[in-house]
This record gives structure tokens, C-alpha cells and sequence, in this order.
């Protein structure tokens, strides 16, 4: 009897261990899967706000402007070389979009125009 049930424990633990392993290789993959749709990590704009207001509390609103253009260009182009399709890109444009209207500036067209690697190639 004691023989049966240390079996089943045994058994029971490697299970445990083979079942760890696995969920752990599942959030690599949920990683994986989240880089190629395009998802930005959700404290990438804390940090991008974060950096704003204080600006803005500094009174540097120039400031903040240039360091919003500058995350906008550096994603887009990011997300343009990674290989993405046009609908990532103008959802993460709509994201920074929202950035702008909330400090009363006008979204630049350069970059509206801007939807693929040839689009890109064709500025220079």
C-alpha cells in the first residue's frame, strides 16, 4: 500500500515540475507573440508621460514637444525596419496622436504620411 501511494507522489511531483516548466516557456511565448503585433509595453508611455509633465511642470512645453517628436520618429522607424504592416503602425501613431492633442499641438504630416519602408525611402 505504502509502495502504490509513494508511486503516485512520485509521479504526481514530476508532473509538477514538467507542468512549471511549460508555463514558463508559455509567457516566453506570449512575449514573443506580443513584440510581433506590435503591442508597446504599457510603462513605455508611463515613462513617455511621466517625462512630460514634469517638463511641462518646469514650464518647458518646447521641451516636451521635441520629446514627444523624438519617441514618435524613433518608434515609427522602429516599428517600420522591424517589419510591422501599415495597421500597427497607425494604431501606434493613433496612441501618440492622442499626446499631441492633449498638449495643442498638430500631428506632423511627415509622419502621417508614413506607413511603409518605401514611404520612408522616399523622404531622402
Amino acid at each position: 500500500m505504502y509502495a502504490f501511494l509513494s508511486v503516485i507522489l512520485i509521479i504526481f511531483g514530476i508532473l509538477q515540475i514538467i507542468l512549471f516548466f511549460k508555463l514558463w516557456e508559455m509567457t516566453n511565448d506570449v512575449r514573443r507573440i506580443s513584440e510581433k503585433i506590435g503591442a508597446q509595453p504599457i510603462d513605455t508611455f508611463v515613462k513617455l508621460e511621466q517625462s512630460i509633465r514634469k517638463l511641462l511642470l518646469e514650464g518647458k512645453k518646447d521641451q516636451a514637444i521635441d520629446l514627444l517628436k523624438s519617441n514618435l520618429v524613433k518608434d515609427v522607424i522602429g516599428y517600420i525596419y522591424k517589419g510591422y504592416d501599415s495597421q500597427i503602425i497607425n494604431n501606434l501613431k493613433n496612441n501618440y496622436r492622442e499626446y499631441y492633442e492633449k498638449l495643442g499641438e498638430p500631428f506632423p504630416e511627415q509622419i502621417e504620411k508614413i506607413n511603409t519602408l518605401s514611404d520612408l525611402e522616399k523622404l531622402f
